[in-house]
């Protein structure tokens, strides 16, 4: 992480202005070369990636879809006209992507994967989620957002304890942020970036709505990840993993 934050600074800092597609690239690049001077094993196997990336994706989607679902039928939610412009969504999604990749190589490529040499698969899965949730700690205003970064921490811990692979847990990241930010305009783990031009409005309780921290601060949240959670552990084994020795 040390050497990340060597390589990542000199690019970042005095360029910043340059916008969020900048930082998210330079950030994906830079944590990707820091892994290659390091040698390290992040989990990019050729075995099983489309699987993983074409189920991950619509995992990850799926969950945003049911949150939406479950906030228009309990009546905190309603949808309202919005364009989306192709060049400006291929850019957003852009972006997104390089946020999920940097942020599951960070966390499960190098935190996790390290803590499982110490403590075990269990415990590592456990421990990165902590990590997780604590990387977000400066938009967490309430407990509950907190209790559901934990939560999404298990889930693509999950993913990628059983696949050995970060191919699942990069596409869950995704088509949950893909969908949430640059689809629906929605506020992002506490980042406004995405919802100048909502196609959903929320309105109620921060318990139901998840308040200035976005719909991923709410109960429909945690029921759709602790969802995520089952339906990963129960196809454990039926979803054969890329081998260990591969790197």
């Amino acid at each position: 992480m040390v050497l990340w934050a060597v390589l990542y600074a000199p690019l970042l800092v005095p360029f910043v202005r340059l916008g969020q597609l900048y930082i998210e690239l330079t950030g994906t690049a830079t944590i990707l070369l820091a892994a290659w001077i390091m040698r390290a094993r992040l989990g990019f196997h050729r075995q099983h990636m489309g699987r993983d990336l074409a189920c991950g994706f619509v995992l990850g989607t799926s969950m945003m879809a049911g949150c939406v679902a479950f906030m228009l039928a309990a009546g905190f939610a309603r949808f309202q006209s919005i364009a989306l412009m192709a060049p400006a969504l291929a850019l957003s999604a852009l972006a997104m992507l390089a946020n999920s990749v940097t942020q599951e190589v960070l966390f499960r490529g190098y935190v996790q994967q390290t803590l499982e040499t110490q403590f075990g698969s269990a415990a590592s899965v456990v421990l990165s989620s902590m990590f997780f949730a604590l990387l977000h700690v400066g938009a967490l205003k309430s407990l509950l957002p907190a209790v559901n970064l934990f939560l999404a921490g298990l889930l693509l811990g999950l993913a990628y304890a059983v696949t050995h692979n970060l191919w699942l847990p990069i596409a869950i990241h995704f088509g949950w942020n893909f969908l949430q930010g640059p689809v629906l305009g929605l506020v992002v783990s506490g980042n406004k970036l995405w919802a100048s031009r909502p196609a959903v409005v929320l309105r109620g309780p921060e318990i139901l709505t998840g308040g200035r921290f976005g719909i991923e601060g709410g109960i429909a949240a945690s029921i759709v990840t602790l969802a995520g959670i089952a339906a990963i552990y129960s196809v454990r084994q039926i979803a054969p993993a890329a081998p260990e020795n591969v790197t």
